[in-house]
């Protein structure tokens, strides 16, 4: 017979038998009622709990996240152009809204909204300044904006 190396070796039938006939305690969950995961009243679920204006600004930012992937030209004429109809238009719409008739949430969105479009408006201002302050130093840069423009609209190339 081989003489044993490892006693703990011997232990190990003997504690895997003993924990086999144990069985862990049933989980609290089997034993609550169902009950008590339905709530008693669910008519105050119903109402959203979010803002009146959320559908708006999600559609603000979709709109303009699409102006800024098609006028991907930075600081050209046409995205600035652009962008300012953009934020003056959704100004003027905003601004026609009822405020009064809104209630917090929708309150608290209409204030962020405005400040964002004019936020928006002051960061076009001060890239078209830093555009013409650039000018005298890069005056091509015009000129390779209206190209890569008229590339992305795929109008012909005058070669000349």
């Amino acid at each position: 017979m081989r003489p044993v190396r490892h006693p703990a070796l011997l232990l190990l039938p003997l504690v895997l038998a003993a924990s086999a006939g144990a069985q862990p305690p049933p989980s609290p969950a089997a034993a609550r009622p169902t009950g008590d995961y339905v709530p008693p009243e669910i008519s105050g679920m119903t109402r959203p709990q979010s803002s009146e204006l959320r559908e708006l600004v999600e559609r603000f930012v979709a709109d303009r996240d699409e102006l800024v992937r098609f006028y991907s030209v930075n600081g050209s004429a046409a995205q600035v152009r652009r962008l300012r109809e953009f934020y003056a238009a959704w100004s003027r719409r905003l601004e026609a809204m009822p405020y009064e008739s809104l209630g917090t949430e929708g309150r608290v969105d209409w204030l962020l909204m405005a400040r964002q479009l004019d936020y928006c408006q002051k960061l076009l201002d001060r890239e078209e300044s830093r555009q013409r302050e650039m000018s005298p130093l890069i005056p091509f840069s015009g000129d390779i904006a209206k190209l890569q423009e008229s590339r992305l609209l795929m109008e012909p190339v005058d070669p000349q």
